[in-house]
């Protein structure tokens, strides 16, 4: 289909199909296209179409997450032209899917935006968003999942579980989120769905089958479903009609494959007793539902109904996941998959109540109901060349209508929605009057959201803040300038909506070079970056090549005391301020304290009460993505927040080689403001001596550098083991093997045939470039994923050799 033609736009909401014509040219930027003004008043959802919406319990927020190709794109434009949402089928490799909008992402075949669109299912409403399977965009997956119910991970019937299924199965254990697992690619060669499903236990996950796949002559023909025990087949080719039939029928139609309808009509059984042994033995109350059934076989105790229950209430409680098959390139199974989620994935008031922190630093549970005060989270935000910002918001409570001001409690600000839209990827997007909890939706007109921020009612007194996203670190950065001074500014704006959208890219200035440097978490990601600078907003932009994002930590514990008398523009600056740097446990991030007695004479002076000082010692140690802004204005804030700041700011920059200092435990022993100064400049003195203070204890407190070290995980034949393993652990990359073992799911038995997967632990900076060395090395035989493992110490020849490339070699032997 021609995008920029006519275009006929299908629209099914609540049984209802409208068609509407877009003009000669579709308005996109970065993701979302509207319609024209009047496009849109046509296509405002009805207040009868609400109704389904209003239902908490008719909804579902659900993500599809998984390995790189693992084909989460292709199935969820199955899902959409199953219900009607779209007339035809796009594809990947054609360049033409709803949900893959971005030019790169056509170009590629891969997902780097995480997309959402709303549809139906049998009178329900889903919230979908299909995310990336590449790990330089796990931020797209990590706040997708923050505001999700529910997921589909998707497994590759040859690979199984591969490195970011992990990566993101520990995604939904954080926030704690049931999951429907669908094997998927039952049409490839080497497709085996039990050694597939199986490996889910590598995650320490229970698969419950609920399906079996009919194989005939090695090709992938349907499946049975071991609830209804019915057999499905497939008689068309876009699979619009599944035909069902209950298995004992089916089976006997099939007489040219005795040897394999034996094979799997033993399967069959094994599997359906399998299953409701499982449930037995994880539910009670389908335990007993089952004796009975086996005390009494012939009275027909044990009801789909029963069965389907028990399965609903050990995934909501992640007891057990639930498993299924298909093939949604050759559009199988993709039917049952949309039955599971309604059926099994939970709807918004069936999750745990979230949890926010209160205007006293106190933890308050929110349920989901439409009369509690109105609470939502900013999770995403996309840019429109006409209307500005938009931000994706998570509805957790309340209800809100357009036009009436919401407070954002992390920018302490108003903002004024000017309208509120159904998310729809790419499409026409339709305008609801209100939004209400449990929904997700877009807002038009928020000036200053940024992704992770919480909105409340203007007039909640005791208004919530949400934990905002977590956002992983940069571990590239790279150079941005303008080709020329006339398009300097065009780049800033440019960086500025891309920093806006993607939280985990950060810029800074280079004080060395007075460069904009830019971080990333990969080349690929930084890539884009670049093309889209030059593609989408029009800026030439000269980018430097890729380094490697190194950290500085400490390695011993030391007291200081620092005091700062300084004059400058007249004025008299004088502050005394003691601390205590400790190391901390790698990856623990900063954390602030206050000691004993100082914490005592904060509280005897009245000017701090106990929860402000946790609730503002809190706040210094996370994230400032997840955090207040100040309260206050700068000459208002308590002498403990100018401390913090200036800690803070200190800490941004090392001593070694002015990287960002991380893993550090700082303990504020004392302070002294100049009691002659007024409040202003006492502040001032303050922030200035505790910047000074950090730097001085830097200096005595032996510090180093720390690298990224990156998780490899290398599919490659056998034959290439031993040159592979050696380049990793030689001199230049220096990296270390975990383990050895064979693929999963191999096309051969022979063990000197089997592919093998290796996981190794290398350095980031040796990294640069692998996928050219490796590709030269097995002549392209091999495949690799990477991800950060954590952070260490280079060697002492290697921190000498980095900082000597960075210009700071002088700093070890100071």
């Amino acid at each position: 289909m021609n995008r920029t033609s006519l275009v006929t736009l299908l629209f099914k909401v609540v049984g209802k199909t409208r068609s509407s014509c877009c003009r000669d040219h579709r308005l996109k930027r970065h993701g979302a296209l509207f319609a024209s003004s009047s496009m849109q008043q046509e296509n405002r959802i009805a207040q009868d179409d609400l109704t389904v919406l209003a239902h908490g319990n008719k909804v579902r927020n659900i993500g599809i997450i998984a390995h790189v190709d693992a084909g989460k794109t292709t199935t969820t434009e199955r899902m959409l032209f199953y219900s009607g949402k779209i007339s035809t089928i796009g594809d990947v490799d054609h360049g033409d899917t709803v949900m893959d909008y971005l030019q790169e992402e056509r170009e590629r075949g891969i997902t780097i935006n995480a997309a959402a669109i709303s549809f139906q299912w049998k009178g329900y409403f889903i919230n979908l968003i299909d995310t990336p399977g590449h790990v330089d965009f796990t931020m797209e997956v990590e706040r997708s999942l923050r505001v999700l119910d529910g997921a589909i991970i998707l497994l590759d019937a040859v690979a199984g579980v591969q490195a970011q299924t992990e990566n993101v199965w520990k995604q939904t254990i954080r926030y704690q989120l049931p999951v429907v697992v669908f094997v998927n690619k039952m049409d490839r060669m080497g497709a085996n769905f039990l050694k597939a499903s199986q490996s889910l236990k590598k995650l320490e996950a229970t698969p419950l089958h609920l399906q079996v796949p009919i194989v005939l002559n090695n090709e992938f023909h349907g499946l049975v479903d071991l609830v209804r025990m019915h057999a499905i087949t497939y008689q068309d080719e876009l699979g619009k009609e599944p035909f069902s039939v209950p298995w004992i029928t089916w089976k006997q139609t099939i007489e040219n494959h005795t040897n394999e309808l034996k094979q799997l009509q033993e399967q069959v059984t094994k599997e359906r007793k399998s299953l409701l042994e499982t449930l037995a033995d994880h539910d009670d109350i389908f335990m007993d539902v089952y004796l009975k059934h086996l005390e009494q076989p012939n009275k027909n105790i044990l009801s789909e109904e029963s069965i389907q229950e028990a399965i609903r209430r050990v995934t909501l409680q992640r007891k057990l996941v639930p498993v299924l098959c298909g093939a949604s390139l050759r559009n199988r199974g993709v039917q049952c998959l949309l039955d599971a989620v309604v059926s099994y994935l939970p709807s918004p008031i069936e999750r745990p109540a979230v949890i926010g922190i209160d205007q006293q630093g106190k933890k308050v549970e929110r349920a989901c109901s439409q009369n509690d005060p109105f609470l939502a989270l900013a999770f995403k935000v996309t840019f429109d060349l006409h209307r500005g910002p938009l931000v994706f918001l998570r509805v957790f409570s309340g209800r809100k209508r357009a036009k009436t001001v919401v407070k954002n409690v992390n920018q302490q600000q108003k903002e004024i929605p000017s309208s509120y839209l159904l998310i729809s990827a790419d499409d026409v997007s339709i305008q609801v009057p209100e939004i209400v909890a449990g929904g997700v939706y877009a807002a038009v007109g928020l000036k200053e959201t940024a992704s992770g921020d919480t909105l409340v009612d203007i007039h909640d007194e005791n208004a919530l803040l949400l934990q905002g996203l977590h956002i992983p670190s940069p571990v590239f950065y790279v150079s941005v300038d303008a080709e020329s001074t006339r398009h300097e500014r065009a780049l800033q704006e440019a960086l500025k909506i891309l920093t806006r959208e993607d939280p985990s890219l950060t810029l800074r200035l280079d004080e060395n070079t007075g460069q904009t440097v830019l971080g990333g978490l990969g080349e690929l990601h930084l890539e884009i970056v670049k093309h889209r600078l030059t593609r989408e907003f029009k800026v030439p932009a000269v980018i430097g090549p890729p380094k490697v994002a190194f950290r500085e930590t400490i390695t011993e514990s030391v007291a200081h005391s620092c005091i700062y008398d300084k004059h400058f523009g007249g004025q008299h600056l004088y502050a005394e301020i003691c601390l205590r740097m400790e190391p901390s446990e790698r990856g623990q991030g900063n954390r602030f304290s206050i000691g004993s007695q100082l914490r005592k004479q904060l509280l005897l002076e009245g000017s701090l009460k106990e929860h402000q000082m946790e609730q503002i010692l809190q706040r210094s140690s996370k994230n400032k993505n997840n955090s207040y802004k100040p309260t206050s204005s700068r000459s208002e804030q308590s002498v403990l927040e100018a401390v913090l700041e200036g800690f803070e700011n200190s800490l941004a920059r090392g001593v070694l080689s002015a990287k960002q200092v991380v893993d550090v435990h700082v303990t504020l022993l004392d302070l002294k403001p100049h009691s002659s100064l007024e409040t202003t400049n006492a502040l001032t003195s303050l922030r200035a001596c505790a910047v000074h203070a950090i730097q001085e204890t830097l200096f005595q407190a032996k510090p180093r550098l720390l690298e990224p070290i990156m998780r490899v995980v290398i599919h490659l034949p056998s034959k290439y083991v031993g040159t592979v393993i050696a380049d990793l652990t030689g001199n230049i990359r220096r990296g270390s093997i975990v383990s050895l073992t064979n693929e999963e799911n191999s096309l051969y038995e022979n063990s000197e045939h089997l592919n093998k997967v290796i996981d190794a632990r290398v350095p980031l900076r040796s990294l640069l470039g692998y996928s050219t060395d490796i590709r030269t090395i097995t002549q392209g035989n091999a495949s690799f994923t990477m991800d950060l493992f954590g952070y260490d110490f280079p060697s002492s020849e290697a921190e000498m050799q980095v900082l000597k490339e960075e210009g700071f070699g002088s700093s070890l032997q100071s």
